[in-house]
C-alpha cells in the first residue's frame, strides 16, 4: 500500500522532501488533537482527490519563477488492534516508518522528548502556532505552542519544559508565506536530530492570496518551501 514511498523516504529523507509534499489530512484534526504524542509505525500513501492523484507545484519568488511538478503524499498510521481509526493495513513487504507524531493542544501545548526509539518526527500543521525546539547534549525536545495562548503563558510553558536550555522558536514570521506548514524531524547518525519545514497553500488559498489567479499547472497545492532546515 505504501507504493515504495516509505523505503524511499527512509533511504534519503531530504531527497524525498525535495520531491514530495506531505499532507497530514488523515491525522488532523481529530486524532492529533486527542493524542498529543503518538509513537508507532506510520506509512505514506499517494494523496488522492476525487480518486485521482493530487498534484502540487513548487514555486519560488512568490510564483515569479517557473513552477515544477511535485508529488503529494499523505501520512497515515498502520492499523493495529488498539487503533480503530487507522485505515492502512501493513503488508508483508512494507517498510514502516518508526516515528513520533506531535499533535496539537488548542488550549495549551503539546510536548515530546525525542530519543533513539524513533527515527523520524512529524507534527500537526502550523497555521500560526509556534514550534519550540531544543537540541543539545541532553537530546532533542519539541513543544507545539497554541497561538491562542497569551504571551506570558507561552513563556511560562517554555521555561517549565526546557529549563535553562537554549530554545529555538520557529514562529509564524518565519513561515508566514504559507497557509499551512509542518515540520519533519530526522534522526541522523552524523548530526543527531535535524528538523525541516514544508510550507504550502491549497489551491483555494492560493487563488485568494493571489487575486484569484489559478495555481501553477492547475495544481491542487502550491509549495513555497520543501526542505527549509530549522537552524536549532
Amino acid at each position: 500500500m505504501s507504493f515504495g514511498l516509505n523505503g524511499k523516504f527512509i533511504g534519503d529523507p531530504l531527497r524525498f522532501l525535495e520531491r514530495n509534499l506531505i499532507v497530514n489530512s488523515a491525522l488532523e484534526p481529530y486524532i492529533a488533537q486527542r493524542d498529543f504524542v503518538i509513537r508507532q509505525e506510520f506509512t505514506f500513501v499517494k494523496h488522492r482527490i476525487e480518486r485521482r492523484k493530487a498534484k502540487a507545484a513548487f514555486v519560488v519568488d512568490d510564483g515569479q519563477s517557473p513552477a515544477r511538478k511535485f508529488g503529494v503524499v499523505e501520512l497515515n498510521r498502520y492499523c493495529r488492534d488498539d487503533n480503530p481509526n487507522a485505515v492502512i493495513r501493513r503488508r508483508r513487504r512494507s517498510h514502516p516508518l518508526q516515528a513520533t507524531y506531535l499533535g496539537y493542544n488548542p488550549r495549551g501545548v503539546a510536548t515530546v522528548h525525542l530519543d533513539d526509539g524513533s527515527d523520524f518526527m512529524f507534527n500537526h500543521s502550523l497555521t500560526g502556532c509556534t514550534l519550540a525546539i531544543a537540541n543539545d547534549e541532553q537530546g532533542a525536545s519539541v513543544m507545539h505552542i497554541s497561538d491562542a495562548l497569551p504571551e506570558e503563558r507561552k513563556t511560562e510553558y517554555i521555561n517549565e519544559f526546557f529549563g535553562h536550555r537554549h530554545v529555538y522558536l520557529f514562529q509564524e514570521e518565519e513561515y508566514g508565506i504559507a497557509e499551512i506548514t509542518h515540520v519533519v524531524g530526522v534522526n541522523t547518525e552524523e548530526e543527531g536530530w535535524r528538523f525541516f519545514a514544508q510550507g504550502y497553500d491549497t489551491a483555494a488559498a492560493y487563488r485568494a492570496t493571489h487575486s484569484y489567479a489559478d495555481p501553477p499547472r492547475n495544481a491542487d497545492y502550491v509549495c513555497y518551501f520543501s526542505v527549509k532546515e530549522i537552524a536549532v
